[in-house]
């Protein structure tokens, strides 16, 4: 009995502390998440605006109207359905979902401005049982495992 609270608290503590890293980046003229070790996933998301500048907060102003934030997709597909995505808000917050109830977040440290990044903290749910996303052999055209031009 005296182990198994040790055990649960130590469970709890790694299920808070997994994460990694986003940071905004722009390919093609498009504003992109670049994901570093999130949940087992790295590689970029699907362009979320056309790339102004440094700025890339534009398009959370014209999609989807009256909401802040829009949901790109990134680390492949599995059976045609989108394996993760990132939801991008407004205000620089950045939060990644997977298939597996896995999520991490944080605030970007420059709000939606290309360079701008920051470090991920987040959950691993008890559902759980791949590596992350990045295990899955079939990729989208919007993910990729090379590293974020600087």
């Amino acid at each position: 009995m005296h182990f198994a609270i040790p055990a649960l608290i130590a469970g709890i503590f790694m299920r808070t502390c997994l994460g990694g890293v986003f940071q905004v980046i722009e390919e093609d003229r498009g504003c992109k998440i670049y994901t570093k070790d999130v949940h087992g996933c790295t590689g970029y998301s699907a362009s979320f605006t056309t790339f102004n500048g440094k700025d890339c907060s534009v398009v959370v102003d014209e999609i989807r109207l009256g909401l802040s934030y829009i949901d790109v997709a990134t680390c492949g597909k599995i059976d045609g359905k989108n394996e993760a995505w990132i939801r991008v808000e407004k205000t620089g917050e950045v939060t990644f979902f997977n298939m597996n109830g896995d999520k991490a977040n944080c605030t970007l440290d420059n709000g939606l401005n290309t360079g701008s990044s920051c470090s991920a903290s987040g959950y691993m749910s008890l559902n759980s049982t791949s590596a992350g996303p990045s295990s899955s052999p079939a990729a989208s055209k919007a993910s990729s495992s090379s590293s974020p031009a600087s």
